[in-house]
């Protein structure tokens, strides 16, 4: 029998809710327990993890923390919220007056520290760039791991 670590539901059903941790205390131990508002909002703590790993992959770099973080809106958030239903075409059409992507690749990534990139973002598109950061990063075995 393998017990289940944790158990993630976002709805309104009461009933559904009471099953779950009824079927969670069944395999004993202590259980925390946390019951929160859903936000489209991403959390302090996801926003907080994405610059641990700004700083971790600086120091493996040898690269200052805000290049690595204007590098990573670029090459991961950029295309996130170029996406974006509320924001793509808004951004696609400012970049494209600016000629933005004919610029070489750190004049680009200078522009990011003027752009809200991930602060645009939907707790959906933040998930995906701190997916794409980890999966990019850890195939050149940075080591990137969440962290409290």
């Amino acid at each position: 029998m393998s017990l289940v670590k944790s158990i993630k539901f976002i709805g309104t059903n009461t009933q559904v809710v009471i099953q779950l941790m009824q079927e969670l205390f069944k395999h004993g131990g202590q259980l925390k327990v946390t019951i929160e508002p859903w936000s489209e909002k991403r959390t302090i703590s996801a926003n907080a993890q994405i610059h641990v790993w700004y700083a971790q992959i600086a120091k493996q770099d040898g690269e200052n923390v805000l290049t690595v973080e204007n590098q990573c809106k670029r090459l991961f958030g950029l295309p996130i919220l170029l996406e974006s239903v509320e924001y793509g075409k808004k951004v696609g059409w400012t970049l494209s007056k600016l000629d933005f992507f004919n610029w070489p690749y750190e004049q680009q990534c200078g522009y990011m520290e003027l752009l809200p990139v991930t602060r645009l973002f939907t707790t959906k598109q933040h998930n995906e760039y701190r997916d794409a950061m980890l999966n990019h990063f850890n195939k050149e075995n940075y080591g990137l791991d969440y962290k409290d």
